[in-house]
């Protein structure tokens, strides 16, 4: 038994040497982990950012070429001139009792 730990290239004893014992091998390991988790992130954030920004930007120049078609095609006189209150004269079409709030919805 005591040729089997030689054998693998351990110590004669049959015990296994550990590979980060020393201070200088356990700070170089912890600082490569540290670097290489860092340029993921980094990585990971500017790949977002970026997509989102080229996203941001195919919008707007579909949007505007749609308007565009549009303002082309739609005769002036058939557009509505507000949609907001959608023909009332008032945003509410009841008056509100006196002191009473508007509800906001969420």
């Amino acid at each position: 038994m005591a040729l089997a730990g030689a054998a693998r290239g351990g110590p004669e004893d049959g015990t296994r040497r550990r590979w980060f014992t020393g201070l200088r091998a356990r700070l170089a390991a912890a600082f490569t982990a540290v670097a290489l988790l860092a340029s993921v992130l980094a990585s990971g954030i500017s790949y977002v950012l970026l997509r989102n920004a080229m996203l941001q930007r195919a919008q707007d120049t579909v949007l505007a070429e749609v308007r565009q078609t549009l303002a082309r095609q739609v005769p002036r006189s058939s557009r509505r001139t507000s949609t907001r209150t959608s023909g009332w004269s008032s945003p509410a079409p009841w008056p509100r009792p006196a002191g009473a709030r508007r509800r906001r919805c969420r």
